[in-house]
């Protein structure tokens, strides 16, 4: 009877095997999920890294605009102003006239 197992000793030996088994399968699904992990953190800093890269180069690139846009209101102030004094140069006389006569009464 010692070369023969029992019914319960071959159940016994069973279940170590498939216990082995499932220690195996844990141990590698957990390694698994590790590199998942760190593969979903890595693609997460590359994002962040590429949104951060984008957001610096639309910043550049509408400061650049805005500053274009202020050059040109600044040409567009300057060229109304010289307008502006050019009309008031060619009415001043007629405008000193018309206060001397206010002022003097004439």
């Amino acid at each position: 009877m010692d070369d023969t197992k029992t019914l319960l000793q071959q159940i016994r030996d069973k279940e170590q095997e498939v216990n082995l088994t499932v220690e195996e399968v844990r141990k590698e699904t957990e390694a698994m999920v590790a590199a998942a992990k760190t593969e979903a953190e890595k693609i997460l800093q590359d994002t962040e890294q590429r949104g951060k890269l984008a957001a610096e180069e639309l910043t550049r690139s509408a400061g650049a605009k805005i500053e274009a846009e202020i050059d040109q209101l600044k040409k567009v102030a300057a060229a109304d102003g010289d307008q502006t004094k050019t009309k008031g140069n060619m009415n001043k006389d007629s405008a000193i006239e018309t206060i001397l006569r206010h002022v003097t009464m004439r």
